[in-house]
């Protein structure tokens, strides 16, 4: 007899005698990062890339901009690098870990420094402010990357509806030890500017409760 998929509140049967979770919540597994994951789609993410966007606007420096330029170019540098040792040189690596370069250098390319850096911030302060959006730590690397990945046309695809007789856009998925590379890469490149981000959100946060505060108490007193 077939067991039930260990997801809570699945009745669904394994895939296998060896599964321990049934077809549907394995592929959200592999795709999400946690079989309860959801996605996080670019809906989700909209105001907070408004407010990174306006923290960079608001700087005249152009200081912000520089960094995050600096920043993409060491990724790519760092990217072909792996890439040229491994096509060119001939030395053993992880294909997984090459895949992962690849996939990087990819959207790198097609992307500029201030797209990149506001969709990671963004889900940054998602996650700050909705925790409960994200089932788990990995669940929130794999949608880090998802909407990394996201910014590159290659990395979606589309299918015509005959029902809804509309263009649906649809994400290409990559392995999952390929995104916890990618998600391990990102981090460590930008965790200065994604902590200045959530710093500076968390100050403009608190500015606004103590203007509502003041404000209760003065409605308060008249």
């Amino acid at each position: 007899m077939s067991r039930i998929c260990r997801v809570p509140g699945c009745q669904s049967h394994v895939r296998s005698h060896l599964a321990t979770m049934c077809e549907r919540h394995r592929i959200r597994s592999r795709r999400h990062g946690h079989p309860q994951q959801q996605t996080i789609g670019q809906h989700h993410i909209k105001p907070h890339i408004l407010q990174v966007e306006r923290i960079i606007e608001r700087n005249e420096s152009g200081k912000i901009e520089a960094g995050l330029i600096e920043l993409k170019a060491i990724l790519e540098r760092s990217a072909k690098e792996v890439l040229m040792d491994f096509y060119k040189k001939g030395r053993t690596v992880s294909r997984y870990w090459v895949k992962a370069n690849s996939e990087l250098l990819r959207v790198l390319q097609s992307s500029s420094p201030i797209q990149i850096g506001v969709a990671l911030a963004a889900v940054c302060l998602l996650e700050r402010e909705q925790p409960h959006m994200f089932v788990s730590d990995r669940g929130f690397r794999f949608q880090m990357v998802r909407r990394f990945r996201a910014l590159a046309d290659m990395n979606t695809g589309s299918y015509y509806n005959h029902k809804t007789g509309r263009l649906h856009r649809v994400y290409k998925d990559t392995s999952p030890k390929a995104i916890e590379h990618m998600a391990e890469i990102l981090i460590q490149t930008y965790k200065t500017w994604l902590a200045h981000v959530i710093t500076k959100h968390e100050a403009e946060s608190k500015r606004q409760e103590r203007a509502n505060d003041l404000i209760k108490e003065g409605l308060g007193g008249s």
